[in-house]
C-alpha cells in the first residue's frame, strides 16, 4: 500500500506542474480561543460559545498585618555574654567607621606623659657583707630550723619573702634606694660591665631577663644572665636577713630551702622545667660571696656543674662548706628538696588561703587573677574543710590558666594595632620614636591609661577617626575567655545553688591599678550567665612582718612560695598527685615566652 500511495502522489504532482490541477491549499492555523481568561487553543468545545478575552484588573496588595494582641513577655538572658557575642558579630561584619590615625597632632610633644612620669631613674644601695653566710651562730647548735626563701622572679620586678618555719613567721626582704627610701620590689634588670654583672647602675642595662631565659630558643648567654641576676638577689637577701633579724635566728642551725615561682599552670607541663631548675640551682651555688658583682665565668661554671643531677652530685663535694651544711650535707637534698619550683598562680592562692583571711562557709570556691608585667594568671580552686584531724585545707584546682596578656603586652598590643592603622609612613616613624620612652619606664610604678585617645589617654594628642574600641577588641576577648567562658562558667554550670552563686575574685599584681583589667572583671559582676563575680580586697596576714599593707597583693606570690610544703594543695612534679573526689575541668594549655612581644619588635 505504501508503494501505491507513493506512485499516486507522484502522478498528482506531475499534473500540478503541468497546470492541469490546482496546487493544494494548506489549512489555516486555528486561532487561539480564550475561555474564562485561560488559554484554550488546544481543545475547544465547539458547542460552547467562546468568551472574549478579558484583561485582569491591576493587582492591589491587601493589608495582611494583624493587630498585635497583648501577651506575656518571655524572660530572655541579656547578660554580658550576649553583649560580647553582639560585639564580636559587629566586629566580624563590615566596618562602617573603621579606626585609623589621621595625623600626629600634639602627640609628638606630649605623647606618653604617663610613661614619662614613671621613668626608672633611681638605683639601689645593696649590702652584701653577710652574703657568704648561712648561719647566725656557729655551726653545731642544738636545734635545727628550716627556713624558706620564696622568690617571685617576675618579668618587671622580683619580690622575696623569708619564712621561719619553727616560729611560723614571715619577713619581707626590702631594698634601700639611692634616695633613702625602702622598696619591696627589685627591678628585674642587670648591669654588665666588661665580664661582670651587678644590680647597681654601672654598665650596660639588661632587661627582659626572665622572658629571654624562658624562650624555647634561649641561648647560653640568656641563661648566664638569669643565673647572675638570681644569684645576686639571693646573696643580698641572705645577707639582709642574717643582719637585720639576727636576734630572731640565733642559737639555731638554719637549713635553707629556695622556692621559685614559674609562669605555669602545672610543673609537669612546663616546657622548660629542666632548664629553669638548672638556672635556680646554679644561682644558689653562685650566691655564696660578699661582692656586689658576679663574674660571668663563675655563672658559666655553675651552669656546667648543674647541667644534670649526676654532674651536680659529682661537684657537690667541692661546694662551699657553709652551703653544704645548710642542706644536710646531702647532694640529694640539694637536688630534690632544697630547690623547688612551683606555679606562681597556685602559690598565690595557697598563701591567701593559708592566711587568716579565708572563710570557707561563705563560698567553697575562690578565684585569683594576677596581672603581671608579662603574664595574666587565673586560678579557680575548690576548698574542702579539714578532715581526720588535719589542720590544712584541701585545695583542688578547677581551672588554672597562664597566658601572655600582662601589662607590657597590653601596651605593646595597642602600639602595634595603632601603627597598623596609620597610613602615613612619617607619622608611623614619629610614633615609633616616641615609643622609645617605654624602654626606661618603671613598670612597677606605671599607671597605664585605659582610654585610648583624648585627654589623659594612652595616645594623648594623636589625631584619629573611627571607633577606638576595636583596637582592644581581640585582647579583651582573650581575657574574657580566661576569666569566665573557659573557667568560671564551666565550673558553675553543672551545680545547683539555693541562691544565685557569687564567686569571690581577688585581683592582684601591677595590673590591679589599671582600669582596663579591673573593668573586665567588673563586667561579670552582674547579669553573667552562670555565676556573678564579687571583687574582694586582699589584706596582709598577721604572720607577715615589715610589709606594706597597701601592696600585699603584689607580694602574695612570694608569700605563698615561702611555705615549706605546698604538697597538699598542688603537686610539685616530683611526688604523687593529691587525690580528689571532684571531676576537674580540663585545664587550659598555657602559652609560653615565645608568645611574648619583645620591645625590639615594636
Amino acid at each position: 500500500m505504501r508503494v501505491k500511495n507513493n506512485q499516486l502522489a507522484e502522478q498528482l504532482n506531475a499534473l500540478v506542474k503541468k497546470g492541469e490541477l490546482p496546487a493544494p491549499q494548506k489549512p489555516a492555523p486555528a486561532k487561539p480561543t480564550y475561555t474564562q481568561g485561560k488559554l484554550a487553543d488546544k481543545h475547544v468545545d465547539s458547542k460552547q460559545t467562546p468568551r472574549p478575552f478579558q484583561q485582569k484588573k491591576p493587582f492591589v496588595a491587601k493589608p495582611t498585618e494583624k493587630p498585635q494582641t497583648p501577651r506575656s513577655r518571655v524572660p530572655v538572658y541579656r547578660g554580658p555574654l550576649v553583649r560580647e557575642s553582639r560585639n564580636a558579630a559587629a566586629a566580624s561584619g563590615p566596618k562602617q567607621n573603621p579606626f585609623h590615625v589621621t595625623g600626629l597632632g600634639s602627640f609628638a610633644d606630649n605623647g606618653f606623659q604617663w610613661a614619662r612620669s614613671s621613668n626608672a631613674d633611681e638605683h639601689f644601695m645593696l649590702e652584701y657583707s653577710h652574703g657568704d653566710l648561712f648561719q647566725v651562730a656557729p655551726i653545731g647548735q642544738d636545734s635545727l630550723t628550716e627556713v624558706v626563701l620564696g622568690i617571685d622572679f617576675g618579668t618587671s620586678s622580683t619580690k622575696i619573702i623569708f619564712r621561719d618555719t619553727d616560729r611560723q613567721t614571715a619577713y619581707t626582704v626590702t631594698f634601700k634606694t639611692s634616695t633613702g627610701q625602702t622598696a619591696q620590689f627589685l627591678p628585674t634588670a642587670l648591669f654588665k660591665d666588661n665580664d661582670s654583672f651587678s644590680l647597681t647602675k654601672a654598665g650596660l642595662r639588661i632587661d627582659d631577663i626572665k622572658i629571654r631565659a624562658l624562650k624555647s630558643n634561649a641561648d647560653d648567654d640568656s641563661l648566664t644572665i638569669a643565673v647572675a641576676y638570681l644569684a645576686l638577689v639571693i646573696r643580698y637577701s641572705r645577707s639582709y636577713l642574717l643582719s637585720k633579724y639576727k636576734s630572731a635566728l640565733i642559737n639555731r642551725d638554719l637549713l635553707w630551702r629556695y622556692h621559685f615561682g614559674i609562669p605555669a599552670a602545672d610543673v609537669r607541663n612546663f616546657p622548660v622545667k629542666d632548664r629553669f631548675v638548672r638556672i635556680a640551682r646554679a644561682a644558689v651555688l653562685c650566691s655564696v660571696g660578699t661582692s656586689d658583682s658576679i663574674k660571668r665565668a663563675d655563672c658559666v661554671s655553675s651552669l656546667q656543674h648543674c647541667k644534670d643531677k649526676p654532674s651536680l652530685e659529682i661537684a657537690f663535694d667541692s661546694f662551699p662548706v657553709a652551703l653544704k651544711h645548710a642542706c644536710y650535707q646531702d647532694a640529694n637534698f640539694f637536688c630534690d628538696e632544697a630547690i623547688k619550683i612551683w606555679p606562681e598562680v597556685m602559690a598565690q592562692t595557697h598563701g591567701f588561703l593559708r592566711s587568716n583571711l579565708w572563710n570557707a562557709e561563705t563560698m567553697d570556691r575562690i578565684m585569683t587573677v594576677d596581672v603581671g608585667a608579662g603574664t595574666f594568671d587565673v586560678s579557680l580552686c575548690q576548698i574542702s574543710n579539714p578532715v581526720d584531724g588535719n589542720t590544712d585545707f584541701a585545695f583542688t584546682p578547677l581551672c588554672v590558666a597562664v597566658d601572655g596578656l600582662g601589662l607590657r603586652n597590653f601596651v605593646r598590643n595597642r602600639i602595634e594595632r595603632v601603627l597598623e592603622r596609620t597610613e602615613s609612613s612619617s607619622v608611623q616613624a614619629q610614633i615609633g620614636n616616641t615609643v622609645k620612652l617605654l624602654d626606661q619606664m618603671s613598670w612597677v610604678k606605671a599607671r597605664v591609661p585605659t582610654p585610648l585617645i583624648g585627654p589623659d589617654g594612652f595616645f594623648e594628642g594623636l589625631e584619629t577617626k573611627g571607633d577606638p574600641t576595636e583596637v582592644d577588641r581581640n585582647f579583651t576577648a582573650q581575657i574574657g575567655k580566661m576569666v569566665y567562658t573557659d573557667s568560671a562558667q564551666l565550673a558553675f554550670s553543672g551545680r545547683v545553688y539555693a541562691a544565685r552563686p557569687v564567686l569571690p575574685v581577688f585581683l592582684c599584681g601591677g595590673g590591679k591599678f589599671v582600669d582596663f583589667y579591673k573593668g573586665r572583671l567588673i563586667f561579670y559582676t552582674k547579669g553573667a550567665k552562670a555565676v556573678d563575680f564579687s571583687l574582694q580586697e586582699i589584706y596582709p596576714p598577721e604572720d607577715l612582718i615589715d610589709s606594706d599593707s597597701t601592696i600585699f597583693d603584689r607580694l602574695s606570690v612570694a608569700y605563698g612560695l615561702a611555705f615549706a610544703d605546698l604538697g597538699l594543695f598542688i603537686d610539685d612534679g616530683i611526688g604523687t598527685e593529691t587525690p580528689t573526689v571532684l571531676k576537674p575541668i580540663p585545664q587550659l594549655q598555657p602559652k609560653w615566652a615565645d608568645k611574648f612581644v619583645d620591645k625590639d619588635m615594636v
